[in-house]
């Protein structure tokens, strides 16, 4: 993980999971907590093996969003024609 900190000159950090869900449990509760910790790791992990660097279910999430807008205009125009 990259901490940004040395303006990208790529210093790594070591991420302890279970520190941070400790972290977030005061802020989130303790099961919320660790379903978010879970869900990050997850995300993260998946994240560094992308050639994009960002997580599939995102990408994936993404282009549902579209898909679903899109159809949402074609609907939109059909019914603007119709009339």
């Amino acid at each position: 993980v990259n901490s940004g900190e040395d303006g990208g000159g790529g210093s790594e950090v070591d991420v302890d999971p279970r520190k941070a869900q400790l972290d977030l449990a005061g802020f989130l509760g303790e099961k919320e907590a660790a379903e978010f910790a879970k869900e990050l790791w997850t995300m993260m992990l998946d994240a560094q093996e992308s050639p994009t660097g960002i997580p599939r279910v995102l990408i994936e999430k993404k282009k549902e969003e579209i898909r679903m807008q899109r159809e949402q205009q074609q609907q939109k125009l059909q019914q603007h024609q119709q009339q």
